[in-house]
């Protein structure tokens, strides 16, 4: 009787376990399929009540000729790199120019050592010391927001776009070592969807998935704003 009453107690436990186990997975896959859907849905909405992905798409053609650093000139770093950063209100002095291409020269290796990587798989601990010497390299006169414009349209897929609002959020510091750590939180934010997730919303929105993220962001960061002015 005692052998039968702890193998029933066994088989019970065995039977919660598993049903704790397939409701954490029913939830893990609720949580992505939403997620999705508010990555999606915040591209639409950017998209529709916003200048700045007009401006996004426009340069981005412009950005091609920055693949080829050593052949650039200060006029297409003023008008181009420049000119985008300053279109999303970052107002970099453009007499930065040279010394903004001066950097890139510098650092055109490390920027090449990252092309065909993703930010979603990126082993960020090994990558740190190339990260924030091509983040903190740039002149002074171009502010924290500005660089992560720049570098976001030298790679889409690595480096993530940043503002105040978005460093307030994540508890950040404005320097090489908070972006990043910025970088690492966006990286989690990655991992929680499926490769099968992030090429959809890629091809649904024509746009690297770090873009959408940031454009979600975005809209948070500025409905919690309206929420304290109010």
């Amino acid at each position: 009787m005692c052998k039968i009453k702890l193998y029933r107690d066994f088989e019970k436990e065995c039977n919660h376990n598993l049903k704790r186990k397939y409701y954490k997975r029913l939830k893990l896959e609720k949580m992505k399929e939403l997620l999705k859907e508010k990555l999606i849905e915040g591209h639409k909405r950017y998209s529709l009540e916003t200048k700045f992905d007009k401006s996004y798409i426009d340069y981005k053609e412009k950005f091609k000729i920055f693949k080829d650093i050593n052949n650039l000139s200060v006029d297409d770093v003023r008008k181009i790199a420049i000119g985008f950063a300053n279109s999303w209100h970052s107002r970099i002095d453009k007499n930065s120019a040279k010394d903004i291409l001066n950097h890139l020269r510098n650092i055109q290796n490390l920027l090449l050592n990252l092309n065909g990587n993703y930010l979603f798989n990126l082993n960020l601990d090994d990558n740190e010391e190339e990260i924030t010497k091509i983040y903190s390299g740039f002149p002074k006169k171009v502010k924290p927001t500005g660089r992560s414009k720049i570098l976001h349209m030298l790679n889409g897929n690595v480096f993530p776009m940043w503002d105040e609002g978005m460093r307030i959020r994540y508890g950040v510091y404005p320097n090489a070592q908070g972006y990043f750590n910025y970088m690492n939180l966006i990286q989690k934010q990655l991992k929680t969807l499926s490769k099968e997730d992030i090429k959809e919303i890629e091809k649904l929105t024509r746009r690297p998935i770090i873009k959408i993220i940031d454009e979600t962001n975005w809209f948070e960061v500025n409905k919690l704003k309206e929420v304290y002015q109010n």
